[in-house]
């Protein structure tokens, strides 16, 4: 089918004379004689591809005018020319399909594959012929070697990348970092301009990962594998030449890893740099044979307590028994924790004497707020009995939906930990503990005042079966156990 090409009057008048030649020259000969096509004879010329173009081909080229060169920034311009055997050449290539496509082999909707190897589409509208986003504005210049389109804009190619993540994408040893970076959606952003400084493990360091866990991971990649993956990279191109032993660096997950240099070996974190310097447009990438698995942070029973505004004193009490390590650790445990206020019914000097020795009635007090296992209120019912680590029961009465620990009374529950469950209890559980027996201490040249429970609760002095703090005039303070006979 032919199609009508709008002509600019000016623009035929002025490629006129070489095109009444040009069944005797060479698709280059006709750009090279154009008053229109000066830069694109310059940048064809720094190519080196004039002697392509003088060559038997055949060629089509679409040639962009003066006019569309001039929309270029004149220092992207100076930057293309100064590398033309780079970007310069793509887009040249883009411009140049191999035979000869007359006007009248055109339709719309076809795409032209073009020496870069990309595609360029065709579309026509009221005999107006567009090659991409440019308008044909003079068509079928024939060349003994091939034909010359005239058009209004450059022909932008989609530019082959060479980003981190080409890297680790064409990489035969990152396939499982590949994988999780996609799964993760970091890919695009490794993609971007950056810049970036990975730190890329390989299979090999992947494959001493469990299975299992490795599944886990890719299960939820926007939790902990997005983490593990963003402690790998760093903001910025830091090359080999940037690191010095003892350096420490911060990864975009927020932590910081550690460079140490030992007769040349590098190592990040714990893991040996294999490979260094693998330069991208945006970074460069270190290949390294271990994965940096960063200092993720917890969320366990402990944590829960620890930064709360009300268990001051619990946490004090954990910590001064040795307990913050069993309750960060794997678990699962559910915590009974008495608040602040618990504990301020405890006359002061009742909790010195117990802080004084936190490892003998103290420990045990705290156990008996702890049970193994993660109990949930929905798994409590009324009159049932929990045995706690420190081997005593305590009974559960739910009534009206209020629930009782002991003597307590549950004011919040169901605080999910990584290792279990806190509920928070508004008294100090009552202990007995079966295992202390102590004999009456008698205090000489002092006035007894009263005796009270582990929960700070006036108790009758001859209380049997339970721990009794006895209280003197002169402030001091004597803990006994008498066991009924």
């Amino acid at each position: 089918m032919n199609y009508f090409f709008k002509v600019n009057t000016l623009l035929a008048s002025a490629l006129c004379l070489f095109s009444l030649n040009a069944s005797s020259q060479t698709v280059f000969d006709i750009i090279e004689s154009s008053e229109v096509h000066n830069t694109l004879e310059v940048a064809i010329v720094a190519a080196g591809l004039d002697e392509t173009l003088a060559s038997e081909g055949p060629f089509t080229v679409f040639a962009p005018t003066d006019d569309a060169f001039s929309l270029i920034p004149e220092n992207v311009l100076e930057s293309l020319l100064a590398d033309p055997a780079g970007d310069l050449t793509q887009i040249l290539l883009n411009h140049v399909v191999s035979g000869t496509a007359l006007s009248t082999d055109l339709s719309d909707g076809m795409m032209i594959t073009t020496l870069q190897g990309g595609e360029v589409s065709v579309s026509i509208n009221d005999g107006m012929v567009m090659i991409g986003n440019a308008n044909v504005i003079v068509a079928n210049i024939a060349a003994v070697n091939g034909v010359v389109h005239v058009i209004d804009a450059i022909l932008v190619p989609e530019m082959p990348t060479n980003t981190v993540f080409d890297i680790i994408e064409s990489s035969e040893v990152h396939n499982t970092l590949e994988v999780a970076i996609v799964a993760a959606g970091l890919d695009e952003t490794l993609a971007s301009e950056g810049p970036f400084t990975v730190f890329a493990p390989t299979d090999d360091a992947f494959s001493l990962v469990p299975a299992n866990v490795l599944e886990t991971l890719l299960a939820d990649p926007t939790g902990m594998l997005t983490q593990i993956l963003l402690n790998h990279v760093v903001s910025g191109t830091a090359l080999s030449t940037d690191l010095s032993d003892g350096m420490m660096i911060t990864t975009l997950q927020g932590g910081e890893v550690s460079v140490s240099i030992t007769d040349g070996m590098v190592m990040i974190g714990n893991a040996n740099v294999i490979v260094a310097d693998i330069t991208a447009d945006n970074g460069v990438v270190h290949v390294i044979d271990a994965i940096l698995v960063p200092e993720m942070p917890t969320n366990t029973v402990f944590d829960i307590i620890a930064n709360s505004d009300v268990h001051n004193t619990l946490e004090t009490a954990i910590v001064a028994a040795g307990l913050d390590e069993t309750l960060a650790s794997e678990g699962p445990f559910t915590v009974f924790a008495p608040t602040d206020d618990a504990f301020s019914l405890i006359p002061a000097d009742v909790i010195e004497t117990l802080l004084a020795d936190p490892t003998g009635l103290l420990t045990q007090i705290l156990l008996n707020h702890v049970v193994s296992g993660t109990t949930l209120s929905t798994d409590l019912s009324d009159g049932m009995m929990i045995t706690t680590l420190q081997g005593g029961e305590v009974s559960v009465s739910i009534n009206d939906g209020v629930v009782m620990i002991g003597n307590a009374t549950v004011i919040v529950a169901d605080l999910q930990a990584d290792n279990g469950v806190v509920h928070v209890i508004d008294a100090v559980i009552e202990t007995t503990v079966n295992n202390i027996i102590e004999s009456s201490t008698i205090v000489e040249n002092d006035l007894y005042l009263y005796s009270v429970d582990i929960t700070g609760r006036e108790i009758n002095y001859n209380t049997t079966n339970t721990i009794v703090f006895d209280i003197y005039k002169s402030g001091k303070t004597v803990k006994r156990f008498v066991e009924f006979q």
